[in-house]
């Protein structure tokens, strides 16, 4: 994250998983002060319904990603310092049939989470 993009940059991760980047961008703005902000998409793969996460209310892989994104926030919002002016912020957009139904493939809907 600090060679590329500098401290300014956008990263985009089309395959979110369980939220990685907007973990590292996140913790890298803690670190140096940094304004970098994530697009994460993912589609809302299942979770096997015998797995830990499923067991622990995630349906959908894209439910690990945001809740993996709520904790680090919660995290960094705690271990700051009281005057830290951290963009600890984001956003949750879900993509809805468009009158071609383009936002819908195989019967998934397309999900994505951007930080402010």
């Amino acid at each position: 994250m600090q060679w590329v993009g500098g401290r300014d940059g956008l990263y985009l991760d089309f395959f979110a998983g369980s939220g990685t980047t907007a973990q590292a961008v996140l913790e890298q703005n803690a670190e140096d002060g940094g304004n970098r902000r994530f697009i994460l998409v993912q589609l809302p793969e299942p979770c096997p319904r015998d797995s830990v996460a499923a067991q622990n209310g995630c349906r959908t892989i894209f439910d690990i990603c945001k809740e993996r994104v709520r904790r680090v926030i919660a995290r960094l919002r705690d271990e700051r310092e009281p005057h830290a002016a951290l963009n600890l912020g984001y956003r949750v957009f879900r993509l809805d049939d468009g009158a071609d139904g383009s936002a819908r493939r195989n019967g998934q809907q397309r999900t994505a989470c951007e930080v402010k």
